[in-house]
């Protein structure tokens, strides 16, 4: 078992465990085991919470039967939006991400939505790299110089 799955069975298995306690059950160190989370978060199979009597605690998402329940629209629409993300297109994913916050009624699933949508605006929003590529090309036997 790799450090994802023994994170996301251990938060499967405790739901609302903290960090310290998913250190000590997992066996990872406190930079691992914030990258595993930081990971597991943005790809939303777990979710964090905070409470003024409880340090940040961590739970996994909805399930396989919720996926396919009354939050099915909105698990379509992520797949869509994710799909899009990875080809980079941010604009279009972004609109995916707005319908995907309107097919839903349940806050954090909103909440979610809004995120990513943010995010991808800010994205786009980016100006292209420079190019580093060649610029000048020579052909043989064609005079660009006489043209």
């Amino acid at each position: 078992m790799n450090s994802v799955e023994l994170v996301i069975d251990f938060i499967a298995r405790h739901p609302g465990a903290s960090a310290k306690s998913i250190m000590h059950g997992t066996g990872l160190g406190p930079y691992a085991l914030r990258h595993v989370l930081a990971g597991l978060a943005a790809r939303d199979l777990i979710r964090q919470t905070r409470s003024t009597s409880r340090p940040l605690c961590w739970w996994p998402c909805h399930t396989a039967a919720e996926r396919e329940g009354e939050h099915a629209a909105w698990y379509q629409l992520r797949e869509k939006a994710q799909a899009l993300e990875r080809k980079g297109f941010w604009h279009r994913a972004a609109g995916v991400w707005l319908q995907a916050l309107d097919a839903t009624a349940e806050e954090t699933l909103r909440h979610r939505a809004a995120r990513h949508r943010s995010r991808c605006l800010q994205r786009a929003a980016r100006r292209g790299e420079p190019y580093d590529g060649i610029a000048i090309a020579a052909v043989e036997g064609i005079d660009t110089w006489g043209l």
